[in-house]
Parts: structure tokens; C-alpha cells; sequence
């Protein structure tokens, strides 16, 4: 789908803490351009969550989704589940995704304060967005491709390992083993 034919220019379901940065940003985002989805939910997995068929629905017509750091970490569900649906993830900035994911195309910001008029900003360049959205697709398939590729050889390389030990010394891989 291309990117400016979905409905949302940005969606966020999950929760909100009156007094954290989770409510503060929404409350900047309602102030972008365009129509936005918002669910709060009153935990997770609680009674009033989405399903997982509206929650995909509903991140795969949107252009954008913020990912605010979760509770304990910067990194969160959000933005896997962002890349998997083709939307622009937009996460908090940093070290921690270069070190995690390496060169990548994530929209990153250091404050929420601004986020509103940055994403209308955004939107005023159409074309950035579509080449944009085409962009983080094709590197996140890649990122995918190569990180399956890197587990494999890891798991490849395990092999010789415990097959060079099995070679010279029964017990020491039945030790290695248990």
C-alpha cells in the first residue's frame, strides 16, 4: 500500500501514564495534520485491548507510529510491529538502536516537544514520504534476511565446534552437553 493512501498519518494503542512523556506526546501529536488513531488501553493484555486483527489493521494504514521507550527499556514491541506492517516507525534517540540494528533508516528524535511539527513537516514532502516508507521496507527485509543469515552461521559454526570435541574426547562432549 502505498504510503499516502493509508488513513492515519500516525497511530498509538497501548498505555498512557497522565503524568509520564507517553501523554505529553500524544497530546503533541493530536496536533499533526490528518487524521490519527488512538487507543489507550488500561494494561496490557487487559479487557479493553485491541484484538491482534484490529491492532494490525489499524498499524498498517497509518504512515507513521511513534515508539516511546517501554517502562524499562528503550526498545519496544511498537516498532517491530511498526516495520512489519510497512509504517515509518519513530523512535526516541539512542546509541542503543545503531548498536542494536546497525545502520538504519528509523526516524529518530530527541525530544518529543517537536514531534508534531517535524511530522507536518514530513508531510508537506510527499514524495519523501513514499521514498521513505519504500526505504525502511526494503532495509528491514534485509536487516532480516542478514540477521538469519547470521544465526545460521553462528549455529553452523557450534557444529564444528562440538564436532571437532566429539572427535577427540566422548566424555568431554557428553560433559559439554549435560
Amino acid at each position: 500500500m502505498n504510503s499516502l493512501d493509508k488513513k492515519y498519518t500516525w497511530c498509538f494503542a497501548g498505555q498512557v501514564h497522565a503524568q509520564g512523556d507517553r501523554s505529553k506526546m500524544i497530546d503533541l501529536l493530536k496536533k499533526c495534520n490528518g487524521e490519527y488513531h488512538l487507543h489507550v488501553a488500561e494494561g496490557w493484555q487487559s479487557g479493553n485491548s485491541l484484538s491482534t486483527q484490529e491492532y494490525k489493521k489499524i498499524l498498517s494504514d497509518s504512515i507513521f507510529v511513534p515508539c516511546p521507550r517501554g517502562n524499562t527499556s528503550v526498545d519496544t514491541f511498537r516498532l517491530y510491529e511498526a516495520l512489519e506492517v510497512g509504517a515509518i516507525p519513530i523512535v526516541e534517540k539512542s546509541d542503543y538502536w545503531s548498536d542494536m540494528l546497525g545502520e538504519h533508516p528509523l526516524i529518530e528524535t530527541a525530544s518529543w516537544n517537536n514531534i508534531s511539527n517535524d511530522i507536518n513537516l514530513l508531510l508537506e514532502n510527499t514524495e519523501w514520504i513514499i521514498k521513505h516508507s519504500k526505504k525502511v521496507q526494503s532495509w528491514w527485509v534485509k536487516y532480516k534476511q542478514q540477521l538469519k543469515q547470521d544465526i545460521a552461521n553462528i549455529i553452523a559454526e557450534k557444529r564444528k565446534v562440538y564436532d571437532v570435541c566429539f572427535c577427540c574426547d566422548e566424555n568431554l562432549i557428553n560433559y559439554i552437553v549435560i
